[in-house]
């Protein structure tokens, strides 16, 4: 017998029918993971007023599904379907929205779209567009595009898409690490962020046993110099150096700043 399947909110719902289950997962799987609220407020006088709100719709990539027989199964989701099913929802979240509190239609609201990355995924996934709602407007429509991707260092992926003077910072960077260790260190991994195609963040962590916390600390400083060395000041760099436990040490340095943030974790 066919089996009824709710309409689990925003999502489709499975269907009725005599298709097998992986059939219907395949033709409606599950768009949207969830959604996320910012209100941001403002002070007037004693009181704090809600002047905006920014609402994030994480759309997933990849749905992942159990066939019949209850072996796991996985259907990817192209960007222009997601796309299209997030703008969609976003319109049904600010008709929710404006319904449940009519004061909403007198704030500016902000979506944004996200689409999450697989869970065998390295890197995290990427906001992809956005679009502003204006007070007393009932659409959201005119959306933009935002430019935004993650990369592995190093990967093949990197080198693919040229980011060939990204993957030079890093191996010289590795390289350094390898003079202090006096030997072949490869255990750096890196995360950079690219926005409008420009390298904005790069995160790096780096795995090492140590002896003792003075090793720690000399190993920290040592690490902070080679971050002004080798990556320039446009863009955010943060370092974790971890021991097998836990993380020892922390080094940030903003964009545009001087000197990095550096903390020894107790």
């Amino acid at each position: 017998d066919a089996v009824k399947f709710p309409n689990i909110g925003l999502n489709p719902a499975l269907g009725e029918g005599s298709e097998i289950l992986e059939e219907k997962n395949k033709k409606n799987p599950i768009y949207i993971s969830n959604i996320l609220e910012h209100d941001y407020y403002v002070k007037n006088g004693d009181k704090d007023e809600r002047s905006g709100i920014v609402v994030g719709l994480a759309m997933n990539s990849v749905h992942y599904y159990n066939e019949e027989h209850g072996y796991p199964r996985e259907a990817t989701i192209s960007n222009e379907k997601m796309l299209a099913e997030g703008k969609k929802m976003a319109q049904e979240v600010l008709k929710f929205m404006h319904q449940k509190d009519p004061a909403t239609k007198n704030l500016p609201i902000t979506f944004a779209i996200y689409r999450q990355a697989p869970k065998a995924s390295l890197v995290p996934g990427n906001f992809v567009s956005y679009a502003n709602v204006e007070k007393g407007s009932e659409t959201v429509e005119d959306w933009k595009q935002i430019n935004e991707k993650y990369y592995l260092f190093p990967s093949e992926q990197a080198k693919t898409d040229n980011k060939r003077e990204d993957l030079a910072r890093v191996s010289n960077f590795k390289a350094k690490l390898s003079d202090y260790f006096q030997g072949d260190y490869t255990a750096v991994i890196g995360t950079g962020m690219y926005r409008d195609d420009e390298l904005r963040e790069m995160k790096l962590d780096i795995p090492v046993q140590f002896n003792g916390k003075a090793e720690i600390v000399g190993f920290t400083q040592y690490v902070a110099g080679l971050v002004m060395e080798y990556f320039p000041n446009y863009m955010k760099v943060q370092v974790t150096i971890k021991s097998v436990e836990r993380p020892e040490a922390i080094i940030i340095r903003e964009a545009k700043q001087d000197e990095p943030l550096v903390k020894i974790l107790d």
